[in-house]
């Protein structure tokens, strides 16, 4: 769990929210940070080579006072669906080639149908956007196994952001946020 330990805290911050993500089926070792204190809202993501191995980390803030929209939710991405239909595809073209050319080509479908099948298996996605007054966005996913994590931190930015700024974390979400390794809590 760096990612979250790794997010510096300004003298005078209180963190109102804090907890670690794994938006990945496979790669548990790419998470996600989010931090929500009463000043402003951090994202710190894993940068990758090739996907998979981590070489470095983007971190993403922005001020409360500048955040114009935050959404939360489960979203269904269309490009890994429509890239995981073209796998699908070419799995069942290279067995078509395997009968028409060479039985090698039969080599080609498991392979294909292994990332057809991580496509259509990381399609949903569950997190949170901020939106800010410029028309950027800061994004954090997060597993579909957390969405009462997400709900919780939901409930807390909403709070923090839209009602009255004291964004007081209820007792079971700061319980949830230290099971989640959460450094702040």
């Amino acid at each position: 769990m760096p990612e979250l330990q790794n997010v510096a805290i300004m003298p005078g911050e209180n963190v109102r929210f804090a907890a670690e993500f794994h938006p990945h089926l496979i790669l548990k070792h790419l998470s996600h940070a989010v931090v929500v204190t009463d000043r402003r809202a951090v994202v710190r993501s894993p940068h990758t080579i090739f996907g998979i191995i981590p070489h470095g980390y983007v971190e993403q803030t922005a001020p409360l006072s500048a955040i114009s929209e935050f959404n939360s939710g489960k979203v269904l991405s269309g490009s890994k669906l429509s890239s995981g239909a073209l796998y699908v595809l070419l799995a069942f073209g290279s067995l078509y080639a395997a009968v028409a050319m060479t039985p090698i080509a039969v080599l080609l479908f498991i392979p294909f149908s292994a990332i057809a099948a991580y496509k259509f298996f990381t399609a949903n996605n569950i997190g949170f956007v901020f939106r800010n007054h410029g028309a950027g966005q800061i994004v954090a996913s997060a597993g579909t196994s957390e969405g009462q994590l997400v709900e919780d931190g939901k409930r807390i930015i909403t709070e923090l952001l839209y009602g009255g700024g004291t964004g007081s974390v209820p007792q079971p979400a700061a319980a949830r946020a230290v099971a989640y390794g959460s450094p702040y809590s």
